[in-house]
């Protein structure tokens, strides 16, 4: 009974997430630190508009950097991350953004990141 509520819990957070736009995303860089943990998940939702101080995720190439804007010049922002000295030296467009940030949990993200392995699966099965 247990594992039949868990699992309708998940398919329920699921289809909300997807209606809403929201997506998680697991810290893999202290580029965030002190602001956002390695390991922490994110939680981003799409806005129509972002500004100056929001923190946000987005995917320049094949990669995902999560960083704060710190300007918006011509409907493209220059970003950085907590703990770098400089701004990023590529400009973010909209179309590039996944999302801002809502809130993190510390670490939670090790605990997802080992539960996606094969042992992590069995753990919970």
């Amino acid at each position: 009974m247990k594992k039949e509520l868990l699992v309708i819990f998940g398919f329920i957070l699921l289809l909300l997430m997807l209606k809403f736009g929201v997506r998680i995303f697991i810290v893999t860089s202290g580029s965030m630190e002190p602001h956002l943990k390695t390991g922490s998940i994110v939680v981003t939702s799409r806005k129509s508009n972002y500004l100056t101080g929001d923190v946000i995720a987005f995917k320049p190439s094949n990669y995902l950097i999560v960083h704060r804007i710190e300007g918006v010049l011509e409907e493209k922002f220059s970003t950085k991350g907590a703990a770098n000295t400089a701004v990023d030296v590529k400009s973010v467009s909209q179309n590039q953004v996944l999302g801002k940030v809502l809130f993190s949990l510390p670490y939670v993200g090790y605990f997802l990141k080992f539960c996606l392995t094969f042992q992590g699966f069995l753990m919970l099965v």
